[in-house]
């Protein structure tokens, strides 16, 4: 805080390690604050439905504790994401009938850009407008105003789920898609596109609306590659998505990468279109580790209390996300990788063209376009806040 405070932080902005998937938590001569050693905590309220963690605590750490209490929330795909896929967000496959991570924050604690500790409670109706503004920019926003050390969250009981995984073509892809966006709210396709498509679809179990669509997509999916299907409570110990034994087949050297986040709405006339540009694409990548993978969204992701959170595209279907890889220490094969990222999101931009971002690139020469389309006219009363809790710019840039 001392150092906040006085403008120590140089150069700027300082780093903040919470989990283990971001490219920019560390950089050359920058200051970096890893929360994963010393703000573990994992408080379980079972009896409220309820869970106070740190801000170094793993998404992966999160549902394993929760399970023992026969609880759940909705994490991602990747048990080793930290809270910054909560406070970006937080995408899960289960979403679209649990809604997203971050309506599931109640209280947040930190410290500003500016040095000053905060907590804060999710307001009400009858809430200040000023206690309203600064909820809503911490929830989705909050990377680039403070430092949080601590959540309390809404939990539910554990669910029963079932995953259906495959291999499958473009044209089974395409099929896929175009069922999915007709899916009930209990269902949702994941799918990644490396060296092979892999498909990943988790269904709820709720009632015999899901009994009804595993028959369906068993005799639908019939004869497809790798089919499988697993009976599971809860997300732990879902099975890997994207199969990285697979993905990592052709390279024994340490990777580095960037990821850019996607959005928008149904795809549903474009989908042949939108498929045809993928395949040229991934047809030119530079590099076998570079790939493109997808979440759907949808479902009660589609009903939101207006401006209650930073996260502004309610409304969406699909979030792709690309990403650019290349072997550590190779500076000719990283401006390779990066170019086809930036082309291969020109070529997406038409259908999704909103910013979801899960990853932050002040660094890179894309970064302001990617905020605006982030946050657009969100974006002016958060620069505002900015402006007042850090005003030296110690966190990343809007």
């Amino acid at each position: 805080m001392d150092l906040l405070n006085s403008g120590g932080i140089n150069p700027k902005p300082l780093l903040v390690c919470s989990g283990g998937t971001s490219s920019r938590c560390a950089a050359h001569d920058h200051w970096t604050l890893d929360l994963r050693s010393r703000f573990k905590k994992l408080i379980v309220e079972p009896e409220k439905n309820k869970i106070q963690i740190g801000g170094g605590v793993l998404m992966g750490e999160l549902i394993e504790e929760l399970a023992k209490y026969n609880q759940s929330f909705p994490i991602g795909l990747s048990g080793i994401t930290g809270v910054g896929y909560i406070l970006t967000g937080g995408i899960s496959p289960l979403s679209r009938s649990e809604g997203l991570a971050i309506e599931k924050v109640i209280e947040l604690s930190g410290v500003w850009g500016n040095g000053e500790e905060f907590s804060i409670k999710k307001p009400n109706s009858s809430s200040p407008q000023n206690q309203k503004n600064i909820w809503r920019a911490l929830t989705s926003a909050a990377p680039y105003l403070a430092i949080i050390t601590g959540l309390s969250l809404q939990t539910q009981k554990i669910p029963e789920i079932t995953v259906i995984q495959s291999r499958v073509n473009d044209q089974q892809l395409l099929m896929l898609i175009k069922e999915a966006e007709a899916w009930p709210d209990i269902a949702s396709l994941q799918w990644a596109w490396g060296e092979e498509i892999e498909v990943y679809i988790v269904i709820s179990n709720k009632d015999m609306t899901s009994v009804s669509l595993i028959k369906e997509l068993t005799m639908l999916m019939k004869g497809f590659s790798g089919l499988k299907q697993t009976n599971l409570t809860g997300l732990y110990n879902c099975p890997p998505f994207p199969n990285k034994k697979r993905a990592n087949s052709n390279s024994n050297k340490e990777n580095h990468s960037e990821v850019l986040g996607l959005i928008g709405p149904e795809w549903k006339s474009n989908c042949k279109e939108i498929i045809s540009e993928i395949t040229y694409s991934m047809r030119n990548r530079p590099n076998l580790s570079c790939h493109i993978a997808a979440q759907q969204l949808g479902g009660i992701t589609n009903i939101k209390t207006k401006d209650t959170n930073s996260f502004i595209y309610s409304g969406a279907m699909w979030k792709p996300w690309i990403t650019a890889s290349w072997p550590a220490d190779d500076k000719y094969t990283k401006q390779r990788s990066i170019d086809w990222l930036e082309k291969f999101w020109s070529r997406l931009e038409p259908y999704c063209p909103g910013i979801h971002l899960a990853q932050m690139h002040p660094h890179l020469d894309w970064h302001k376009k990617e905020i605006e389309k982030t946050f657009k006219e969100w974006l002016p009363a958060l620069k505002e806040l900015k402006a007042s809790h850090d005003p030296m710019g110690n966190m990343p840039s809007l």
